[in-house]
C-alpha cells in the first residue's frame, strides 16, 4: 500500500549536498558524509531537556524496582539491543534490570527481517512476551516514528500502565502521540535519501548511551566517571579493576585478594580496604547506600 505520509517525511528527502554523489571524489563523499554526522550531534543537542526528562523517569522506575525496556526495528532494534546488553558488564546490573528488544528476535540481529516492523500485532506480542509491566519503563524507537511494530509495543504498555517514551527522527509521528516522553532528535534528510542506518542512527546510538550511562549514574552505579560497576569478566577487565580499586581504596597491597572476596564487586573491595572491614560488612553498607559506592564511603 501506498503511503503518502511516509513519502513526505524529511528522512525520505534528498539532500541537495548529496544529489551527486555517485559522482563526487571519494574524499570529498567522505567529507560530505562527515558534516552530515555533525548534524546528528546538533540534533541530539537540541533534544537534551526531553532526553533529561526520560533519564529521570527511567531511574524513578528502576529505583522502585521496574525494569527498562527497549523496543525497535531495524537499524533502530539493534542499536537498543546493542546499548542494553552493554549495561550489564559496564555497569554490573541484572540483564533483567536493562532489556533491549529488537523485532524479529536475535536472529533479526544478523540476517534483516524488514517486514516484521509493519506488524502491530506482533509488537503487542513481544512486549507482552518480555513481562513488561506496570512499574517498567518502555522506550519505542524508531526514526520514522511510523513503525507500527513500535506502535503494537505502546499499546501493550499503555493496557499494563507502563511508562512510555518514544525516540524518533521525524516531527508530528503516530508513536510521539502515542508516548508520555517523547525525544526528537530531527536529523532530517540523509546522505544516502532514505538511509536512516546513517545520520539518524548515530543520533539514535548517541541519545541511547546518554540514557544508559545516565540513568547509571543516578542508580550509583558509578563513582565520579569510574566504572565501579564493572564486572571482572576477562583479563582485561580484571586489570581495570584492580587499578581502579588502588586507586580509589588509595593503596596497592591486598587488591587482588580483595577483589576475589568481593567475587569481583570492586565497590566491596574498595569499602573493604578502605575501612578495613569484612566482606559481610561491606556488603550491608552497600546495601545501606542503596548500591552507591559513594554513599557508602560516607557512612559511618
Amino acid at each position: 500500500m501506498h503511503d503518502d505520509h511516509l513519502d513526505a517525511l524529511p528522512t525520505e528527502q534528498g539532500l541537495p549536498e548529496s544529489e551527486a554523489l555517485d559522482l563526487l571524489p571519494t574524499e570529498e563523499l567522505l567529507r560530505t558524509m562527515n558534516a552530515q554526522d555533525r548534524r546528528a550531534v546538533d540534533a541530539v543537542g537540541e533534544a537534551i531537556p526531553s532526553v533529561g526528562v526520560v533519564v529521570d523517569a527511567v531511574a524513578r522506575c528502576l529505583k522502585d524496582g521496574g525494569r527498562f525496556h527497549g523496543f525497535g526495528a531495524g537499524t533502530s532494534g539493534r542499536l537498543v539491543l546493542l546499548d542494553a546488553v552493554e549495561c550489564v558488564p559496564t555497569f554490573g546490573v541484572d540483564p533483567d534490570l536493562y532489556q533491549g528488544h529488537l523485532a524479529g528476535g536475535a536472529e533479526a540481529f544478523i540476517h534483516a527481517k524488514e517486514g516484521v516492523e509493519d506488524d502491530r500485532a506482533a509488537g503487542r506480542a513481544a512486549a507482552r512476551e518480555a513481562g513488561v509491566g506496570k512499574g517498567d519503563y518502555v522506550l519505542a524507537v524508531s526514526a520514522s516514528g511510523r513503525a507500527p511494530w513500535c506502535l503494537g509495543v505502546l499499546e501493550a504498555a499503555l493496557a499494563v500502565g507502563a511508562r512510555r517514551g518514544a525516540l524518533v527522527c521525524n516531527p508530528s509521528s503516530p508513536l510521539a502521540d502515542a508516548a508520555d516522553d517523547v525525544i526528537l532528535a530531527e536529523t532530517g534528510p540523509e546522505v544516502l535519501a532514505g538511509s536512516t542506518r546513517l545520520k539518524a542512527g548515530t543520533a539514535q546510538k548517541m541519545v541511547l548511551n546518554m540514557i544508559s550511562t545516565a540513568v547509571m549514574v543516578r542508580l550509583g552505579r558509578t563513582f565520579g566517571h569510574w566504572m565501579v560497576g564493572v564486572r571482572p569478566t576477562n583479563a582485561k577487565l580484571r586489570r581495570r579493576a584492580e587499578r581502579l580499586i588502588a586507586r580509589l581504596a588509595e593503596r596497592t597491597d591486598g587488591v587482588g585478594e580483595a577483589l576475589d572476596l568481593a567475587e569481583g564487586d570492586v565497590r566491596l573491595a574498595v569499602l573493604m580496604l578502605k575501612k578495613g572491614c569484612s566482606v559481610g560488612e561491606a556488603r550491608r553498607q552497600l546495601d545501606a547506600a542503596h548500591g552507591s559506592l559513594r554513599r557508602a564511603l560516607d557512612l559511618s
